[in-house]
């Protein structure tokens, strides 16, 4: 007769190993992968140089539309927004964005930064022209004419675009940055 440890090589002698939990490879391999996983989208969600450059000049933009045509609207006076390659000036007064008017009065001005480039899209127009000077009216009642306008960069293809409202002067923005 045969003891139950005398018989190793049989069925009924021998203990199953237990499958419940997970070996130390496994988990290395699943914590590494979380590693690997958490440094991309940390890297990918921070922003780029050019982002840091473009943003604030958009948002600025659209908080001086913003207040040209509450102004517009409230003191029943014209208003424009001129702009240049190096800034964009808010400029109240009779005929403001005519040419000629006599009596202008400079609000606030907007510098645009080194490394950053401003084209618009004039009603009617199918390309990207640069600013040169041109004036985006804004009507006293408030109205002003649609506009888009991109904040481009000169170190690549990055851009946002500003696409106006013509009855509030809110923008739409969109955006790209490889």
């Amino acid at each position: 007769m045969r003891l139950a440890w005398q018989n190793r090589g049989s069925v009924v002698g021998a203990k199953r190993r237990s499958s419940k939990g997970f070996t130390l490879m496994e988990m290395i391999v699943v914590l590494a992968i979380i590693v690997l996983m958490t440094g991309f989208f940390a890297m990918s969600f921070d922003e780029s140089p050019v982002e840091r450059l473009l943003s604030p000049v958009a948002q600025d933009l659209k908080k001086l539309s913003r207040q040209a045509v509450t102004e517009a609207a409230a003191y029943r006076e014209d208003y424009a927004i001129l702009m240049t390659p190096g800034q964009l000036q808010l400029v109240r007064g009779q005929g403001a964005g005519a040419g000629g008017a006599v009596s202008l009065e400079i609000e606030e001005t907007l510098t645009i930064p080194a490394g950053a480039t401003v084209t618009a899209k004039w009603p009617g127009d199918d390309n990207w022209q640069p600013v040169d000077g041109q004036a985006w009216l804004i009507r006293s009642g408030g109205l002003c004419e649609p506009l888009i306008v991109r904040l481009g960069s000169t170190q690549g293809n990055a851009f946002i675009e500003l696409a106006f409202d013509p009855l509030t002067g809110m923008a739409e923005e969109q955006s790209y940055f490889p």
